[in-house]
């Protein structure tokens, strides 16, 4: 009896494993893709500010699926000779502004992107996180453990309390091993999400640069970047610079309705 209990646990296992939440789900490494490459460049006598790519949900460069955020992949270069600070970069459209994310935890991105997408669509913007297929709908698949009801009396209620034994525990143990996934998912999508992340305020030594993402929430049709940078002997001297972003004008907007804005689920 245990090996048939081992067997049919590591059997749904091997069938259910799959069913971990599309919210903690990487693309594979052999399915990613280079990004677009977007060029802007603006900056003054001290800094220079590059921005190289932009990925946003299934667009070519993701590395998460269902990715609630926009990912810019931006240079940043001290041409002086004294520590440059800069401390933070913003997006404007429309008269509406973002700061750069700073937090860790890629989650709470998400659910600031969503909350956003549903203020954008109350005033009117035919607001798409994406430009693809929409998204999937969860399939919950139920375990039943069979009965040994036809093997006579005695054997009917022993097989009974066997089965009610054996069904806790397969299921206990079929969510145990899902809820497990998530976590290891989770964790790397944290792992990648902060591997890329440049944190801010970002101190650069003379003539240093640093290649890396800022990422934000998904604001639409997205029309400058911000930068706001100072010397780190002087900081009351700050500086601003300002990116042109033509080429991402309509962004994050569609022409016609059919994708449905899915709500984020507690604890995401």
């Amino acid at each position: 009896m245990k090996v048939g209990i081992v067997s049919v646990t590591l059997l749904l296992v091997l069938i259910f494993q799959g069913c971990a939440s599309p919210r903690y789900r990487m693309i594979k490494e052999k399915k990613r893709t280079q990004p677009e490459h977007y060029y802007a460049a603006g900056g003054d006598e001290y800094l220079r500010t590059t921005l190289h790519h932009v990925v946003y949900q299934s667009s070519p460069g993701s590395w998460k699926k269902k990715a609630w955020w926009d990912e810019y992949i931006v240079e940043l270069e001290n041409l002086s000779g004294r520590k440059v600070v800069v401390e933070t970069i913003s997006i404007h459209a429309d008269g509406y502004s973002e700061n750069v994310f700073k937090d860790d935890k890629p989650w709470r991105l998400a659910k600031k992107s969503k909350s956003l997408a549903r203020a954008y669509r109350n005033i009117g913007y035919n607001f798409a996180v994406i430009a693809g297929p929409g998204i999937a709908t969860t399939v919950y698949i139920a375990v039943a453990v069979p009965s040994a009801a036809s093997v006579g009396s005695l054997a009917s209620l022993t097989g009974s309390l066997e089965a009610a034994a054996i069904a806790a525990p397969l299921t206990i143990g079929y969510w145990g091993v899902v809820g497990t996934k998530n976590m290891v998912n989770a964790s790397r999508i944290r792992k990648e999400f902060n591997n890329r992340r440049i944190e801010f305020p970002l101190s650069l030594e003379p003539e240093a640069n640093q290649i890396g993402s800022a990422f934000f929430t998904t604001v639409p049709s997205p029309q400058s970047l911000r930068i706001i940078y100072r010397f780190e002997d002087d900081p009351n001297d700050r500086r601003e610079l300002l990116i042109a972003t033509p080429f991402l004008y309509g962004l994050h907007l569609r022409e016609r309705e059919g994708e449905e804005l899915v709500e984020v689920e507690a604890g995401e």
